[in-house]
């Protein structure tokens, strides 16, 4: 499937559309591209890890999985710091996915969709709904963080 770029919040009834069909989202300059997923079978067979963390689980010190952005916004949260609330993608899930040559490990795609889900019920907001949007930002692992 060639990449879409989608550039609005109007656009976010179609985000959706693809969400639910395995895209992933990658933002740059000209907007977001969206790029199809296929699910990594070569990481044999192997517990099933956790890739993603709601905001509420994480802490400072689970810098090493969470990353330092997942971590710090996590720890502010914990501590009642007022942050918007979220979801983050593990680092383990960045080196698992580049040890599979870009595919995704079994168990990301689920979580994400779970934890997304989850988000739109706490927040009573929903990716693109129109009357009550749900905001969400992406940040990207620094590559010392992703060595596969």
């Amino acid at each position: 499937m060639p990449p879409e770029v989608f550039n609005s919040v109007a656009d976010g009834e179609r985000w959706r559309h693809f969400l639910a069909r395995g895209v992933v989202a990658n933002q740059g300059g000209t907007g977001t591209v969206l790029t199809s997923l296929q699910p990594s079978t070569s990481l044999g067979a192997q517990r099933m890890k956790q890739y993603v963390y709601d905001q509420s689980e994480g802490s400072a010190e689970m810098r090493n999985l969470l990353g330092g952005k997942g971590a710090n916004v996590a720890e502010m949260q914990r501590i009642g710091v007022p942050v918007p609330d979220g979801f983050t993608v593990t680092t383990e899930a960045c080196v698992d996915a580049m040890k599979a040559e870009g595919a995704w490990p079994e168990g990301l795609w689920t979580g994400v969709l779970e934890r997304l889900e989850a988000l739109e019920q706490r927040t009573g907001r929903r990716l693109g709904d129109p009357e009550k949007p749900l905001l969400s930002a992406c940040a990207r692992v620094p590559s010392s963080r992703c060595r596969a």
